[in-house]
């Protein structure tokens, strides 16, 4: 089994000790946290200093945001650690430059978790879905007056995230177009994104709405296939075989259960596996293209 170290700051970090508990796989080294966690499992050390931790296991678990997360991931990564890493919403499209390169540098695995369910919806959607004409995505939340909300929220990070794992291309062109209805920050937006293979992605972003909806459709050849958020659904239309199909998603455990046991296999099966932080670089200069875009826009109205 592997030795695992905890880098946390987050609540949710008794998921993870029960996921890791019941995995076989790993052996919890211990936890480095700056906050004042209650870790509820017994016998589980708590290293006064993140050097200890490194010392002591094989790969480090990044979970939750801290405010040394970036400097923690770099020493992890020039200690040759492996890395599973959940905040990709939080880090800026320079630093994913900086630790794709030390990871490369490194040989190890460097895995980007997602926060959100949809993983094993990707998943199960692939075969039959690569390179999809078109990809609709539409997220509405309901209004929240006098609340500042990022309109590029961690959904639609994550969406772009998954995406770059379907569509074998590169973006070439990108529209988007936001506007402010109750908020001085921007609360509606569509944003469009053309592919050098001919896939097309629309957004339709609605932070004032007056329901709640995140939903993913994926249209090729017919064939329409729905990731619903909100539902926790995936609905399959096969329309040239006139078939439809609609089954639950795993929830947020059992998709943290795939995404660790995945990243195991990486270490065990010593692949360097930076596809995922590669994609995470994509993921980001694409965000860092759309807010130009917004800038500019915004500036013209």
């Amino acid at each position: 089994m592997l030795n695992v170290g905890i880098h946390t700051g987050h609540e949710k970090i008794q998921t993870y000790l029960k996921i890791i508990n019941q995995s076989n796989i790993f052996t919890v080294s211990g936890i480095y946290t700056l906050s004042k966690l209650q870790i509820r499992q017994k016998g589980i050390r708590i290293f006064s200093t993140y050097e200890e931790l490194i010392q002591e296991c094989d790969c480090i678990l990044f979970i939750g945001y801290t405010k040394d997360q970036f400097n923690s991931l770099i020493k992890a990564l020039k200690s040759s650690k492996h890395v599973y890493f959940d905040s990709l919403d939080k880090l800026e499209f320079y630093e994913a430059q900086e630790l794709l390169k030390l990871a490369v540098e490194a040989n190890v695995v460097f895995e980007i978790g997602l926060k959100n369910s949809f993983y094993t919806g990707i998943k199960n959607i692939h075969k039959g879905f690569e390179n999809p004409v078109l990809v609709e995505i539409i997220i509405h939340n309901k209004l929240q007056k006098d609340i500042k909300v990022d309109i590029l929220n961690e959904f639609i990070i994550e969406f772009i995230f998954q995406l770059l794992k379907l569509i074998k291309g590169n973006v070439k062109r990108i529209a988007a177009k936001t506007v402010s209805v109750y908020n001085e920050m921007s609360d509606v937006a569509n944003i469009n994104m053309e592919f050098d293979n001919g896939s097309i992605v629309t957004f339709s972003v609605n932070m004032v709405s007056r329901n709640r909806k995140c939903e993913m459709s994926f249209y090729k050849h017919q064939n329409i296939s729905t990731i619903d958020l909100i539902s926790k659904t995936i609905k399959v239309n096969r329309v040239n075989h006139n078939s439809f199909i609609k089954k639950k998603l795993l929830n947020q455990y059992n998709s943290k259960k795939i995404e660790l046991s995945e990243f195991h296999a990486a270490i065990s099966n010593e692949k360097t596996f930076t596809t995922s932080v590669e994609n995470g670089v994509k993921t980001l200069e694409i965000i860092n293209k759309i807010r130009e875009k917004i800038r500019i826009t915004s500036n013209q109205v």
